[in-house]
């Protein structure tokens, strides 16, 4: 079964990152998972992974999954600076929103990023919906 080097799980909300990395743990789809509690967090750890020569256990996420509302830089705030800073390089990863509510001004709002988000999900995750997401990334669950 093909696996997903990293995959990193954005949001302030610790029993949200736990729920979350322990579906992720419990379908064997990845070798890490990285939590971290804000874009700031996210965006100083893009930084040092996209860097010529990254330091020790910073990669590339192939998977992010970003929480709308955080402190200190939310997931759109993130993605602006995201998109500015690495949007043209070559490896990209795969990234949904996260919310505990669809709001349709939020979900509009994603459009505006075109392909570097490729979905809004509801939290808490769900099993469909990694099971949903995965085969484009070329796994099976």
């Amino acid at each position: 079964m093909n696996r997903l080097k990293n995959i990193m799980i954005v949001d302030d909300d610790e029993v949200a990152n736990f729920i979350h990395s322990d579906l992720i743990e419990s379908l064997g789809i990845t070798d890490s998972i990285t939590t971290l509690p804000d874009g700031a967090d996210a965006y100083e750890y893009l930084e040092k992974a996209y860097s010529p020569t990254p330091e020790r256990g910073f990669t590339i996420p192939d998977l992010i999954f970003l929480d709308v509302n955080m402190p200190i830089l939310g997931g759109f705030e993130f993605m602006e600076k995201f998109n500015a800073r690495f949007g043209q390089s070559r490896v990209k990863p795969v990234i949904y929103m996260l919310s505990t509510s669809f709001i349709k001004s939020d979900v509009e709002r994603t459009k505006k990023f075109g392909q570097l988000i490729k979905g809004y999900l509801e939290k808490p995750l769900k099993n469909k919906d990694l099971v949903a997401i995965l085969p484009p990334m070329g796994i099976t669950v």
